[in-house]
């Protein structure tokens, strides 16, 4: 279980709490102008695209789910919400809308 690795754990923790403001406020500004993150393109599930703050919430409650059965709830939870952290980025979601 991660909590036993001691250094990891805490790094964890630390990286997590580094990157709450990013993820939970679900936008950065440019200017005067917030700017929303997409997990994907649009797709049937959701239309107009799924905002990445969503997908994360719910990768990480699924995650957790999982992760319960062998005590690691927590930890799963952690994991849910890094998977696709990547995603916040110009770069990223330019390629969303047809850049190269």
């Amino acid at each position: 279980m991660l909590k036993n690795v001691g250094f990891s754990y805490i790094m964890l923790q630390s990286a997590l709490k580094h990157i709450q403001f990013v993820v939970y406020s679900n936008y950065q500004r440019k200017g005067d102008e917030p700017v929303n993150y997409f997990a994907h393109s649009p797709n049937d599930a959701h239309p107009g695209g799924q905002l990445l703050l969503e997908h994360l919430q719910n990768v990480s409650a699924l995650a957790a789910r999982f992760a319960a059965a062998f005590d690691a709830a927590a930890e799963g939870a952690y994991a849910g919400m890094l998977h696709d952290i990547g995603k916040y980025s110009d770069a990223f979601q330019r390629r969303l809308g047809g850049a190269p």
